[in-house]
């Protein structure tokens, strides 16, 4: 299993597909980026702060986020790489039987009453993905967040 993350931008976009027949080098190859999620059905789970194993991922997954090449702290920046990495091959990839696609916004609020935006084009391309888009709110930015809250999630196909 591969899985990395680096210090949190204020923003970052998620892509990750998930399936039973995730197809990771061929993925890479295609879209000129490294995963940062790298999961094969039938791996072991295992619990991070325990290291303990605790059954077995039912799918694969496979994934990448714009933190990895986007400094800017604006979520339209991060859209747009996203949609010039997906653009090579956005109809291969679109979510069907064989597999899903998640895109996740995580975002760093300090606000209690955090208001989060998703610009038209990242909408779009979830509409054109048939992707299911969840959105994450972290306090602070000098750690990951643990306990990622996912305040909404939605299919552009089947509205809120």
């Amino acid at each position: 299993m591969n899985y990395t993350r680096n210090a949190v931008p204020e923003v970052q976009i998620a892509f990750y597909l998930i399936g039973d027949a995730i197809d990771g080098a061929a993925l890479g190859n295609l879209l000129e980026v490294e995963p940062m999620v790298s999961i094969k059905k039938g791996e072991q789970r295992i619990q991070k702060s325990t290291r303990q194993t605790f059954g077995f991922y039912p799918e694969s997954t496979w994934g990448f986020s714009s933190a990895q090449a986007v400094e800017s702290d604006k979520i339209e920046t991060h859209t747009e790489w996203l949609r010039s990495k997906i653009s090579k091959a956005t109809c291969n990839l679109r979510s069907d039987a064989g597999h899903k696609i998640w895109i996740e916004v995580t975002a760093v609020n300090k606000d209690p009453s955090p208001i989060l935006l998703l610009p038209d084009r990242l909408l779009e391309l979830a509409s054109e993905l048939n992707a299911t888009v969840g959105v994450v709110m972290c306090s602070d930015s000098s750690e990951w967040c643990e306990n990622d809250l996912i305040l909404n999630s939605f299919n552009p196909h089947y509205g809120l």
